[in-house]
């Protein structure tokens, strides 16, 4: 076995770790700037400002959701019924399902019969370190 490519990889997957928490640090420090910025902007009546040589703005974009206390099979009629039935799609998660599957697994329980042929199970190797 080659110790020197663990030892590589070790001290790669460290720094990833290091560069990882540093950035979260970061995204919360924007996020918690965010508020004040956006009523600052608002105060001076502005959507942009160039600082430095970097343009600040304000972004906008709208996004959809269930109105509150509605649900998303709701809305799905209501899409229908309106005639924007090509923004319903029937689909699985299939993130979830391969929870599921895995906790079936753990329990020794088998796949659903019904799943078997259709579903296909792979087994994902990755190489990963832990400090112990």
């Amino acid at each position: 076995m080659d110790l020197e490519r663990i030892r590589d990889f070790i001290t790669l997957d460290q720094e990833k770790k290091v560069l990882e928490a540093q950035l979260q640090i970061l995204k919360q420090q924007i996020a918690d700037l965010q508020p004040g910025l956006k009523d600052d902007f608002a105060r001076e009546g502005v959507n942009s400002i160039n600082l430095d040589g970097v343009t600040v703005y304000l972004h906008r974009a709208l996004w959809a959701r269930p109105a509150q206390g509605q649900t998303t099979q709701q809305l799905a009629d209501a899409l229908k019924s309106c005639g924007l039935q090509d923004f319903v799609h029937e689909t699985c998660n299939l993130n979830t399902l391969s929870a599921y599957l895995r906790e079936l697994e753990r329990n020794g329980q088998p796949m659903p019969e019904d799943l078997v042929g259709i579903l296909n199970l792979e087994e994902v190797f990755t190489v990963r370190a832990t400090k112990g």
